[in-house]
């Protein structure tokens, strides 16, 4: 049986995409890379600015990744939703790599219920539909019952 190479590659403003990625990184036994963002994102100044930055589609400014995404089979992506968007870190990251990732894997974290155009942004930015998709939401979240969806998910990295 070949084994495959995955690195779960997030960012996290509040810590719920952070939870996420390292139950992941459990599941999987893969390496796990937080992607900085090198702007203040905290506070309710900083929500508003993610949210309009992520509406406006703009890059911003990452700490360089330590592990090289053409050293993996598949890299899985955690972002949060701003505005119905992928976080600018997250973009910057994939906008950055995406000559570099053989297969990409998508999961976001979100706190409405509401469809959200990430899966777009990753196409736009990776050139290619990911392997996989998941959106976990916040109530998801509180009450566990993300988990039987995140083991279909991680099921598709196999």
């Amino acid at each position: 049986m070949d084994t495959k190479k995955i690195l779960v590659a997030y960012y996290s403003r509040t810590g719920i995409t952070k939870t996420v990625s390292n139950k992941i990184r459990q599941l999987l036994n893969c390496d796990i890379e937080e992607i900085i963002d090198t702007k203040n994102r905290k506070g309710i100044l900083g929500y508003i600015s993610a949210g309009y930055s992520a509406l406006k589609g703009s890059l911003t400014e990452i700490i360089e990744p330590k592990f090289d995404p053409s050293d993996y089979d598949i890299i899985i992506i955690g972002t949060p939703v701003w505005a119905g968007r992928i976080s600018n870190a997250v973009r910057t990251y994939i906008s950055k790599n995406a000559g570099k990732i053989k297969n990409i894997m998508v999961f976001c974290t979100q706190s409405g219920e509401g469809k959200n155009k990430v899966c777009n942004d990753i196409k736009e930015y990776y050139g290619r539909e990911p392997l996989a998709a998941l959106t976990i939401t916040g109530k998801q979240m509180k009450d566990g019952s993300y988990q039987n969806e995140l083991a279909k998910f991680i099921e598709a990295s196999k």
